[in-house]
């Protein structure tokens, strides 16, 4: 798989900048989750991220990443992109953009998790309200995005 890598790093504190083939990270199906998931483990892992909030982070990331490729898969014949992450990692942060390109709307339930009621999904959303510090969906005629930001404490 080539592709080039671009990680920016300052004086005296380490930022992560990454994506897959020049500026992003291409999904094409889920199987792919489990290389982000690495690529994103190891940037956390270079500025020394407390492995709680990587989790965290990384539930999200692929939370929103399922829900791209569940809800805003591109079509062959439309000549829409696979779904794309990008991510930046400083000190102080940690902020990912997951975005389709697919009009279809994600559902974006806003009331609350009720765990006595079985429930066959829709809860991806909410949990990444309760783990990630803000979440930003955003949705034009052009697909979907959503901007996952966790504050990281000083290590």
């Amino acid at each position: 798989m080539g592709r080039r890598r671009n990680a920016i790093y300052l004086q005296e504190a380490s930022i992560v900048e990454r994506g897959q083939d020049d500026d992003h990270f291409s999904l094409t199906d889920r199987s792919a989750l489990g290389h982000l998931r690495r690529e994103i483990r190891d940037d956390f892992d270079r500025v020394g991220a407390d492995p709680s909030l990587v989790f965290e982070c990384l539930v999200s990331v692929t939370e929103a990443c399922t829900n791209a490729l569940k809800h805003g898969q591109s079509d062959a014949e439309s000549g829409d992109h696979d779904p794309q992450v990008t991510w930046t990692i400083e000190p102080e942060s940690a902020l990912f953009t997951v975005r389709d390109f697919s009009a279809r709307r994600w559902s974006d339930r806003r009331k609350p998790i009720d765990l006595t009621q079985p429930a066959a999904g829709g809860y991806g959303i909410e949990l990444m309200r309760k783990l990630m510090d803000e979440v930003s969906i955003e949705i034009d005629s052009e697909g979907t995005t959503v901007i996952l930001t966790k504050r990281l404490p000083p290590t």
